[in-house]
């Protein structure tokens, strides 16, 4: 619903990562996945009408963005 927003990112932010059901620091997550700190600043982060974000390329998708068998669109991102 609604429309999607792109913003950067910045120290602090936070959402919950696919499989898991609580938010974790998306700095822990660039660390965990070996995404160097200048890299992080250039990366979108794509964000739901609410704010809620659904994706970082490098991460996994969110969870709150979960395909599932009732959702009727589905939009694939790629990012180079």
């Amino acid at each position: 619903k609604g429309n999607l927003i792109v913003k950067f990112w910045v120290e602090g932010m936070r959402y919950a990562p696919l499989g898991l059901h609580h938010n974790k620091k998306i700095k822990s997550c660039f660390i965990d996945r070996k995404i160097e700190s200048t890299q992080r600043k250039r990366l979108p982060v794509l964000c739901n009408h609410a704010g809620e974000i659904l994706w970082i390329p490098g991460l996994p998708p969110s969870e709150i963005g979960r395909v599932t068998p009732r959702s009727n669109t589905v939009l694939r991102l790629t990012y180079q």
